[in-house]
């Protein structure tokens, strides 16, 4: 008895088979390419996102840090532990301390809920880091905070000076020996 074979057009069915293979494997093959892609694009930038982080916890204003806390709620969108604690702590940055003791509580309320943050996505990108050592700070030499503070009295001595709050006086040496 012969063999039976699908027959659509007058063409079998494998090779029917073999056209729509040669038509969707290569879309399929740019499709996946393309997905991979953007997946590892945007792995990259929250890689980066906690470097800046984790490299600037030190420097609560250093411009890499900032760029970083505010892009958390584009990068980690719908990811509800990172973005909860990113509101504690950008909630927490929003207070005004009224003395000494408040600034205190503030400062170390603050840096919890910074750390808190970065072990959230270190937890998110399955990065191998104990929540103790994010807590034991970092490497800030002495000499940095010296010229951090130095840099920012300055700053503050150009504004009022600019502003027209201080005057430089000037004396003359003329006949000075």
């Amino acid at each position: 008895m012969p063999e039976q074979h699908a027959v659509l057009w007058g063409i079998k069915l494998i090779e029917w088979l073999t056209l729509i293979a040669l038509f969707v494997g290569p879309v399929l093959g740019v499709w996946l390419a393309e997905h991979l892609s953007k997946h590892k694009t945007k792995n990259e930038r929250k890689h980066w996102l906690f470097r800046a982080l984790l490299s600037n916890r030190s420097v609560a204003i250093a411009l890499a840090r900032v760029e970083a806390i505010n892009l958390i709620p584009y990068e980690f969108r719908g990811v509800t532990t990172i973005i909860n604690a990113w509101r504690t702590y950008v909630n927490s940055t929003n207070v005004t301390p009224a003395n000494d003791e408040e600034h205190r509580r503030f400062t170390r309320t603050m840096n919890d809920n910074y750390d808190s943050l970065l072990f959230a996505i270190a937890n998110h990108l399955k990065i191998g880091i104990e929540q103790r050592d994010i807590l034991q700070g970092s490497y800030q030499p002495g000499g940095l905070s010296n010229l951090m503070s130095l840099e920012f009295e300055w700053r503050a001595a150009l504004a009022k000076l600019g502003n027209g709050e201080v005057t430089i006086t000037t004396k003359s040496l003329e006949g000075a020996q």
